[in-house]
This record gives structure tokens, sequence and C-alpha cells, in this order.
């Protein structure tokens, strides 16, 4: 793979399997930024709106992430949501307590910019890998043909890019 293939196909239908991944060095990462470069200049000929709740996109998941997302330290329970998304590579509308989920309903693209919000301010409160590594699979999703009509309106998802190319640089420098 000497361009980022992984963004080509509907990964909500069919998610990527990462672990099967080979390294490829500078060509790869070049790619990765080419892909991210080009869905931010998409982006910047957009009219984007500003996720907000509200009747229509209102669900359990996403008004629980928009209350862990405003608590200002971290939010421990979060660490469970984060290992059931790098499993199912899905958010889905209702989760128990135990984030075990209740329904079937994991397209609802609001779900996924909020937890990817949550997602850059924890790699940004403490560096941990898990938080980033989530972050590049779940913006690789909403890119993916599966969400990008649906997540390219809000400017959420182009904060996301953003501060996604600014760490991957930050570590990309140290190498």
């Amino acid at each position: 793979m000497s361009s980022y293939d992984i963004t080509k196909n509907n990964l909500l239908k069919k998610p990527y399997n990462y672990s099967f991944s080979k390294f490829e060095g500078r060509k790869f990462l070049n790619a990765y930024f080419q892909n991210r470069k080009r869905t931010l200049n998409i982006l910047s000929k957009k009219d984007l709106k500003v996720l907000t709740l509200n009747k229509k996109n209102n669900c359990k998941t996403l008004r629980e992430l928009n209350k862990i997302l405003k608590i200002k330290g971290k939010f421990k329970k979060f660490d469970v949501l984060l290992k059931r998304f790098e499993v199912s590579k899905k958010i889905y509308d209702e989760y128990s307590d135990l984030y075990v989920k209740k329904n079937k309903n994991f397209t609802r693209v609001e779900n996924y910019l909020k937890f990817g919000l949550i997602l850059c301010k924890y790699y940004s409160l403490n560096k941990k890998k898990n938080y980033l590594n989530a972050l590049l699979k779940l913006n690789d999703l909403l890119i993916s043909p599966g969400f990008f009509v649906k997540s390219s309106k809000y400017k959420d998802f182009q904060k996301l890019i953003i501060n996604e190319i600014r760490f991957i640089k930050k570590l990309y420098e140290k190498i």
C-alpha cells in the first residue's frame, strides 16, 4: 500500500483490520498526510455547522458523551467505551451502565464526532497513545464513504482532523 487506501472503502460496513497492516515507513506517512490534507481541503470549501444537541439527534450515548466532554478531568468509565470501539469500530446509540450495547443503531455521526472530541481532549491531557490510536481509526471511519457525506457537514470533524495531524506531526518530529 503506497497510498493511503484505508479510507477508500465503507468502513461502517466493512471495518478495516489494522492488526494486519505492515509498516511501510515514510511513504505510508506521506500518503496519510496527503489523505488528511485532501480531506481538509474539501472541508474548507464547505459551510460547516456546529454540532448541537436537538430533538433530531438526541440519544442516550450522545447526551453522555456531551457530559463527559464537559468534565474537567478524566471520566474513568470512558476507557470502557474506548475498548468497545477498538473491538467493533462502532458507537451505538444506547449502552448499559457498563457500555454493553442496548440497541443496534451505530450510524449516528454525532456520536462519533463527540467521541472524537473526547479522544482529542484525553490525548492532549496525558499523551496516552491508545487515545491517538482510536482517533486515527475514528477519522478513517469518518472519512470513508459510509460517513463522509454526514461528517463533512460539521466543524467538529474539521477540528478532529486538524488535531490528529498536529498530534501525528509532533510524534513524527521525534523520529
